[in-house]
């Protein structure tokens, strides 16, 4: 074959027409394994889907969600694969085309040379991963030495560009512009990190993570400098493809190669081994074998699932047969109970061992949307026969329950005793971890878990090792070729047994992803810093920064005073809600009172966080209207806050219950309680409280529906009842008990009944409101260092009291003065006692953070003895107590100023005015449009930069008020998304002032708004963090990164929804313009694949952190997946020429469909390790959203004749 024939073999296949058809098949194949996890297993859809050649596609994944009649039928499809393959073999016939040197001679020898360094920089990067020797250890330089360094570098960069600053022609504006937002940023940062000192130094585990992100991007880097010598302006290009082909070849190794297994270990004890709780085995156990040693006989899953099968071996002491399997049970006594019966049970074939108490009745295998993702419990019947021989010694019954229990069959035969057990496919290691301690701390209050920790003892006789280890959330223990993960954590509500569960995980190329993930960002910033450089110098010749001609003297004047008129009258209106509340002479302050601490859902909190967050889930507002009687003796309904609501709900709860507060807008729920419907369908407690048993009735019966049959009345109904829930939550916490004083016994008695109420109450993790005191004791005058509730500490106080201990409780005697001046309405009284209390809880609250920070000195004093030993890991367990105690003193001191700065935030309410604003500038960018443009969008514009800068500080305060980074749930990425897109387009308006930046602006930060004060109505927005997401780096990282990504995808959906409607309705899409926003379109499209590209892998990267996994197929890793995908058919797709202009628009709109099914759609579905982000009805909005958007679809495409813009053009040709 020539070369001429072999290229010409090659084109079809190096075709970026392929390219684009590609991405639309991998697409479809992750969508469908995504919809695919709501019926089955993941790990059986990951075979079945993306670890295929050929996949197929049941219709039933689709159907499921439109009927609930199962569909059978399949239909072949390109599995994932096959899908990879084709990609890979696309991507090198393309560089073997198209992608030639371009570099000769010398510089072509230099290259290729550079070239060969870096491969054997990233191989040598990925094996620093690797180590089958013993206990992976640190780098080379501490992590101290490392951070210094960084900072030194942000320095020498500041430097750098600072210099570029001073040395750039003042004419180059746009260059000029872009190098001082620079400098202003690193000016920021390191002006952060050098007034924060020691407390801005990142912790081990994150600079762990950044000093394998270092190695990477060097390989990328080096690998750069010859791609550059060798390929020129085409070198990031080249290089972003060879990492993207090297992470395709890493999920390629991990399908074949990577071992994933669970090694349970109960406190105090020593495992050896590991479980794959993918697959079972049966095991025939030889206790007696020897002294040190059992011998084991395994029947592997395969066998045991033949039902019928006779097992015979010659290892085996007797045969089995496998007389039935059941995939998943339920346990249930033998003879059955009452309860039981209509099961499926209706013999019980077992006669001998744990079988003649129990039997099992078949249940449904569990599928991806059970909750809590619960393995199947499954069993089998076994016939044990003697061996060579038919004669039965008995059938048993085999269950995992029962060896998850340590309990299995004993089996006589021929004087001699074995173990059978049905059991987890194990595998023996050469080690063993004996757990030391296993710790799990909660939140306060709580019962979420905020760490896990457990301590071993690591023993490797054949290493040569022995030694004491801390394994944590998102630090995993790398040893030997394997890495153990903190995974779980259970007790045992009987014996108070503590276990472990570390994941271990075999993975030779975990670092492969790291490497690769740095390659393609190295490669992407050199190619679109091409690409953004070719559009400035294209932007200078064609001199588009002056879109319009200068008008007269007056425009110009109206020009420049009418967007200061306009940012000055924004700023009085926000100054005015800003002003903090003064009560008049005598009347009370509840804003001071809202500071007060209390903690509540695992954080402290001001009590008017509590009582504004608890309105708004019973009411859907945080404000309530009462009638309030005139002077002239009409009445007038008044808007009141939501603290006085709280207030009169905990000291006259028979007021309060004649507020309508209570929002019921199902109808079927209005007649079940015999109301009639009223405008905003709120209604007091008294209005029903009369028909409560018919609200439990209707409850009881929901509750009994299995969660896939539940109607929307049945959920309503649950609605209600948590509404009334937390109302009762409320009173239970802050109702002191009635106590009988009339004698010791009398009170006795109804102190323990009160205590009793309160061990209840606590299980439901009521507000906290009274916090602990250095030396305060309890009943047997033990140390107390929890928060209580007012209920719990007042009865506490009164029964001390009565036991003779004089012990004063500050805290429950200011409480007590605030409430009873508040139910006599004397208001200086009150405010008197809540400064008291406040100044009060600060003093104890320091007082508290002494005693913290003398255990953090104990601590250090205990670690530097086992330091002093040799001792590393010893020693890890006090560092971690003492960097605890620290924080516990930080949190202490500044809890009066944090609520206090969180109770302003809250009065405040900057987002909500924001929205405002956000419209107002949207209205003023329209009228632009209509006539009088540059005033007017000059005002937009200005107004937008000043509530760009309002919604800023509103982030900053959330961070601070959180502790956190910008985004942490479904609120807060709604906030950093409105957020980002109006930072895009006050970039785009000053780049063009065209007015289509004011636009898009504004109402994408109304928007963004509006979706996070519709989230807020769920309660709490500052929730805390699962332990697997307890981690600063990657918060700061992948999160804010793939939220970035949203606003961008979401940004460029706005502007071809933009250009659509501007084409389509009016005649202002002027070839001009017309060019202009397919540049927008374009040039945001390629922000949003970096963004979106590197937060995804890095999303990746926290997950092999986490758990050993770098890509679990998880929904929202899919949807994340889908936007990268979706992006790259874009560009390529423009790239080949195979959409012009407007295809260009209308893909960047079906780019805001796809962005909102990975942001909310994926959620709905309920499955995997993101389905806690699920929001009832929002399933609905999404369909209406994407609806409008298949409209728009459809105009778009449109032939140009019926586009008006379009044809004014053809009129003014002729």
């Amino acid at each position: 074959m020539t070369e001429a024939q072999f290229r010409k073999a090659l084109e079809p296949i190096a075709s970026l027409k392929f390219t684009v058809v590609l991405f639309a098949l991998a697409i479809f194949i992750v969508l469908v394994g995504t919809l695919a996890q709501t019926k089955k297993d993941i790990w059986e859809v990951i075979d079945q889907y993306f670890r295929s050649g050929i996949a197929w596609v049941e219709f039933d994944v689709f159907t499921q969600f439109f009927t609930s009649k199962t569909i059978s039928g399949s239909f072949p499809f390109p599995g994932g694969w096959l899908i990879g393959a084709m990609m890979a073999s696309n991507l090198i016939a393309a560089h073997l085309l198209r992608f030639k040197v371009q570099a000769k001679g010398q510089r072509a020898i230099i290259g290729w040379s550079v070239i060969g360094v870096g491969l054997i920089t990233t191989w040598l990067v990925i094996q620093s991963g690797a180590n089958d020797s013993g206990v992976q250890e640190a780098t080379l330089v501490s992590w101290s030495v490392l951070w210094e360094s960084l900072k030194f570098g942000l320095g020498v960069l500041w430097v750098s560009v600072a210099t570029a600053l001073l040395r750039i022609e003042p004419k180059r504006k746009l260059e000029r512009g872009m190098l001082i937002a620079c400098v202003g940023m690193l000016t920021a940062v390191l002006g952060y990190l050098f007034y924060q000192g020691d407390e801005a130094r990142l912790g081990d585990s994150a600079m762990r993570i950044l000093w394998q992100l270092l190695k990477g991007g060097i390989a990328g880097g080096v690998l750069l400098a010859g791609c550059v010598l060798l390929f020129k302006k085409r070198a990031g290009v080249v290089l972003l493809h060879g990492g993207i082909g090297l992470m395709m070849l890493s999920e390629l190794l991990v399908g074949m190669l990577a071992i994933e297994a669970q090694m349970p270990i109960e406190e105090g004890d020593t495992n050896n081994y590991v479980q794959d709780v993918r697959e079972l085995e049966i095991a025939v156990i030889d206790p007696s074998f020897s002294d040190e040693e059992d011998q084991q006989v395994v029947i592997p899953e395969a066998i045991v699932k033949d039902k019928g099968a006779k097992i015979e071996h010659e290892n085996l002491p007797f045969d089995i047969k496998i007389v039935n399997y059941i995939q998943n049970t339920e346990l249930i006594d033998w003879p059955l109970k009452p309860r039981d019966e209509g099961k499926g049970v209706e013999e019980n074939i077992a006669t001998a061992g744990n079988g003649l108490q129990y039997v099992v009745a078949p249940v449904r295998p569990g599928s991806g949307t059970d909750t809590g993702g619960m393995i199947d419990q499954s069993a089998a019947y076994v016939e044990i026969l003697k061996k060579d021989t038919d004669e039965s010694v008995g059938t048993y019954l085999l269950a995992l329950v029962f060896t998850m229990g340590n309990v299995t069959e004993s089996v006589e035969i021929d004087g001699k005793t074995y173990e059978v057990g049905l059991r987890f496919k194990r595998t023996y290691k050469p080690y063993s971890l004996h757990l030391i301690d296993i710790r799990k701390e909660d939140y306060v209050g709580t019962s979420t878990p905020r760490d896990y920790s457990s301590y071993v003892r690591l023993v490797d006789p054949t290493r040569k090792t022995d030694r004491e280890v801390r394994i944590w959330m998102n630090n995993p223990l790398r040893f030997a070729g394997e890495t153990f993960y903190q995974s779980n954590y259970s007790k045992d509500p009987r014996t108070g047994k503590e276990t472990t569960t570390l994941s271990v995980v075999t993975n030779t190329g975990w670092m492969i992803p790291y490497v690769s993930c740095m390659i393609v960002m190295v490669g992407m910033l050199a190619h679109f810093w091409v690409i953004l450089l070719r559009f400035l110098d294209r932007l200078a010749k064609e001199e588009l920064m002056s879109a319009s001609l200068q008008g007269p003297e007056w425009m110009q004047t109206a020009s420049f005073a009418m967007p200061i008129l306009v940012v000055f009258l924004s700023a009085c209106y926000l100054g005015n809600a800003a002003r903090v509340p003064r009560p008049e002479a005598a009347e009370m302050d509840l804003y001071e009172f809202g500071k007060i601490p209390i903690v509540y859902q695992g954080r402290v909190k001001p009590i008017d966080t509590l009582a504004r967050n608890s309105l708004k889930i019973i009411s859907k507002r945080d404000t309530f209207k009462v009638e309030v009687e005139q002077s002239d003796g009409t009445t007038k309904l008044v808007k009141k806050p939501a603290i006085e609501w709280f207030l009169d709900m905990i000291t006259d709860p028979a007021k309060s219950f004649e507020y309508d507060v209570i929002r019921i807008e199902n109808l079927d729920v209005l007649e079940t309680l015999g109301l009639k419907r009223r405008k905003g369908f709120r209604y007091s407690f008294a209005d029903f409280r009369d028909k409560l048993d018919k609200l439990t009735e209707a409850a009881e019966k929901a509750r009994a529906k299995p969660d896939g049959q539940r109607e929307i009345y049945d959920r309503k109904i649950h609605e209600l009842e948590r509404k009334i829930g937390r109302m009762d939550l409320l009173l239970q916490a802050f109702s002191t008990p009635r106590i009988r004083t009339d004698s010791m016994d009398n009170a006795a008695q109804d102190l323990r009944r009160a205590f009793l109420q309160q061990q209840g109450l606590m299980r439901r993790e009521p507000p906290l409101s009274v916090p602990p005191k250095v030396g305060q004791t309890g009943l047997s005058n033990e140390n107390v260092e929890e928060w209580q509730t007012y209920a719990f500490a007042w009865s506490m106080d009164l029964a001390k009291g009565l036991m003779g201990n004089d012990e004063e409780n500050d805290y429950i005697d200011g409480m007590n003065e605030i409430l009873i001046a508040y139910s006599e309405n004397e208001g200086n009284k009150f405010n008197q006692a809540v400064s008291k209390y406040l100044r009060d809880v600060d003093r104890g609250q320091r007082e508290m953070a002494d005693s913290y920070l003398e255990r953090a000195v104990d601590e250090d004093a205990k670690a530097q003895e086992k330091l002093d030993d040799d001792n590393e890991e010893g020693a890890a367990g006090h560092v971690a107590l003492a960097e605890r105690n620290r924080e516990l003193a930080e949190e202490a001191v500044s809890t009066i100023e944090d609520t206090g700065f969180e109770a302003y935030f809250n009065h405040l309410e900057p987002f909500y005015h924001s929205i405002a604003l956000y419209v107002l500038a949207f209205i003023m960018a329209c009228f632009a449009w209509l006539g009088f443009s540059k005033p007017l969008n000059a005002s937009a514009f200005w107004l937008i930069v000043f509530t760009m800068s309002v919604h800023t500080a509103a982030l900053i305060g959330r961070m601070y008020i959180s502790g956190r980074p910008p985004v942490t749930n479904l609120y807060s990425s709604a906030v950093f998304i409105g957020w980002g897109c109006v930072g895009f387009g006050i970039v785009l308006e000053a780049l063009f002032r065209q007015g289509v930046g004011n636009i898009v602006a504004s109402v994408s930060g109304f928007a963004a708004l509006l979706i996070s004060h519709i989230l807020s109505g769920d309660g709490d927005t500052f929730s805390v963090l699962q332990a697997v997401l307890d981690t600063q780096f990657w918060l700061a990282t992948h999160v804010t990164c793939i939220t970035l990504g949203y606003s961008t995808t979401f940004f460029a959906g706005l502007l071809g929804v933009l250009y659509v409607l501007r084409g389509i309705a009016t005649t202002t899409l002027t070839p001009k313009i017309d060019r202009l926003m397919i540049r927008m379109i374009y040039g945001i499209v390629c922000f949003s694949i970096f963004f979106s590209f590197v937060g995804t892998v890095l999303g990746g990267l926290w997950a092999d952190d986490s758990w050993g996994r770098f890509w679990g197929w998880d929904p929202k890793e899919n949807g994340a997946l889908i936007i990268v995908l979706w992006n790259a058919l874009i560009l390529h797709a423009r790239w080949d020429g195979m959409v012009k202009d407007r295809g260009l628009a209308v893909l960047a709109i079906v780019g805001n469909i796809v962005t909102s099914w990975s942001w909310f759609g994926v959620n709905e579905l309920g499955v995997g390790l993101h389905s806690y982000g699920f929001t009832e009805g929002v399933m609905r909005t999404l369909m209406i959203v994407w609806a409008a958007h298949a409209v728009c679809i459809a105009v778009g495409c449109l032939p140009k004749q019926y586009w008006r813009s379009f044809a004014a053009r053809d009129e003014s040709i002729v």
